[in-house]
């Protein structure tokens, strides 16, 4: 019996986390998906991910929010942030955003 990689996917797209959800099951993880970071910080206490796929931009909770209180909290899950903000700027302040604590 082998164990799977647990993932976290944080999108509010329906679309777009059944595309992700699907290549990466077909891969051999085992997957989760939540629709914002509300969402997404229940799911962390319940499933326990190894890793968080999240988007950046989202309803209730963006992606930066939800790192920034993983971190606060001192939880070190990975997390890969995915955002369509295209110029190199834009993306440096989100990231600085996320990576504030207070």
């Amino acid at each position: 019996m082998s164990i799977q990689a647990r993932i976290l996917l944080v999108d509010d797209e329906s679309a777009i986390i059944e595309n992700l959800a699907s290549s990466l099951e077909r891969s051999g993880f085992e997957v989760k998906t939540a629709t914002n970071g509300e969402e997404a910080l229940a799911n962390i206490k319940i499933e326990a991910p190894e890793l968080i796929g999240s988007y950046v931009l989202m309803p209730k909770m963006d992606g930066c929010e939800l790192l920034r209180l993983r971190r606060r909290d001192d939880n070190w899950i990975p997390v890969i942030l995915l955002t369509q903000v295209g110029e190199a700027f834009k993306r440096v302040m989100l990231f600085r955003k996320a990576l504030i604590t207070y």
